[in-house]
């Protein structure tokens, strides 16, 4: 079952944008605005006779794409994703705009570094961790795992939430295969380096 909703913009997002702040909207983003304000499309599987929100393709309309500034954000970033703030000073602080909002999981935000944001996800600890390059990147991964509730928490350090992940195994398991053997990688690398800690205080 799929419950859509689309909505048109009174003006150009441009003129919209420009009226409340100077941040320029990068093309991929503008040119899917001139289609429609936003989207929300949820999708239903039954579970024990009853319809579950299983997936919910969203993103915010303009209007909610208010300016927020993170401080330190490096601070706050996965340690993995570190390498990609080459440019950003640990004390420097960050403009972001919200592209999704969840009580539940957290947010999804562009983020501007420079002229050309990335995307990235706030988790409920208000840790950050990168998602894409641009707009255009996230909707695919977006489509790619079906919109499944919280799927980007499985690029976060929180990881998916267990009762939801056997839904991620019906629906994309070879989406989580390759979670697994990255994980299974990870964990093989901590145990080598484990082994020689152990070897060199022997």
């Amino acid at each position: 079952m799929l419950c859509v909703c689309l909505t048109r913009l009174p003006s150009p997002p441009t003129l919209i944008l420009q009226k409340n702040h100077p941040f320029v909207l990068p093309d991929d983003l503008k040119r899917f605005f001139t289609i429609t304000n936003g989207l929300s499309v949820k999708w239903f599987a039954s579970f024990r006779g009853h319809p579950t929100l299983i997936g919910h393709f969203v993103l915010n309309g303009v209007q909610e794409l208010q300016k927020t500034r993170v401080e330190k954000f490096a601070t706050l970033c996965r340690p993995a994703d570190l390498h990609r703030l080459r440019h950003v000073s640990v004390e420097e602080g960050v403009t972001v705009f919200p592209l999704e909002s969840s009580a539940a999981y957290g947010d999804v935000a562009l983020v501007y570094f420079s002229a050309k944001p990335q995307v990235w996800f706030r988790d409920l600890r208000g840790h950050w961790s990168f998602l894409a390059d641009n707009f255009t990147c996230y909707y695919r991964m977006m489509i790619a795992h079906l919109g499944l509730i919280s799927w980007q928490t499985i690029f976060s350090d929180v990881g998916l939430d267990p009762f939801r992940k056997p839904w991620f195994y019906l629906f994309i398991p070879h989406r989580m295969a390759i979670d697994e053997h990255e994980n299974a990688k990870i964990v093989k690398a901590d145990r080598g380096s484990a082994h020689n800690k152990l070897g060199e205080v022997a």
